[in-house]
């Protein structure tokens, strides 16, 4: 049931990456809404998906209010990291928006360092700095900068990060 389930997660979100890739956000920008038409529509697709995809024979309805409290805050960092990198994308454009999201590894081992006490083999910290060099020196020549797309960009990123951080431990919980 879990592979057949992965399979199946796995093939829709390859599906959705040749529609919805990066480049379609941007279409949907310029052409269709805002950065909050955006991030609403991103977030309810997500929402929707994993309603359907992550359903379990134990899941009755006296267990969905915990769950739903239990999962607004991961759910409210979703959010805010799809509508700051809406702004991003709309502002700054697709590779500066993407250049400071490439720090999102190096902001989660530094929180899982300094907060949680996590000790990581010398491969993760190595592996972090030509994953952050290489996205920033393959982005130079982007010219699409603005203050507000990079303040957006971060924002997206923490929150990305705060996401990540807080959403699998809850997740294990249910």
């Amino acid at each position: 049931d879990t592979r057949r389930r992965t399979l199946c997660i796995g093939g829709a979100w390859f599906a959705c990456s040749g529609v919805l890739s990066t480049y379609a956000n941007t279409a949907f920008l310029r052409e269709v809404g805002g950065p909050l038409d955006h991030a609403v529509v991103h977030f309810a697709v997500s929402a929707m998906l994993g309603a359907t995809t992550s359903t379990s024979a134990k899941l009755t309805l006296s267990r969905l209010p915990p769950i739903m409290l239990s999962l607004s805050l991961p759910s409210a960092l979703l959010l805010a990291a799809n509508l700051c990198n809406s702004v991003a994308l709309q502002t700054s454009g697709i590779t500066l928006c993407y250049t400071v999201k490439s720090v999102i590894p190096l902001l989660t081992v530094l929180y899982c360092v300094a907060f949680r006490g996590a000790v990581f083999p010398p491969q993760v910290y190595a592996a972090l700095i030509p994953t952050v060099a290489g996205v920033a020196l393959a982005s130079l020549s982007d010219s699409d900068f603005s203050i507000g797309g990079v303040a957006a960009a971060c924002g997206s990123a923490l929150a990305q990060t705060g996401l990540n951080l807080t959403s699998k431990q809850r997740l294990e919980r249910h």
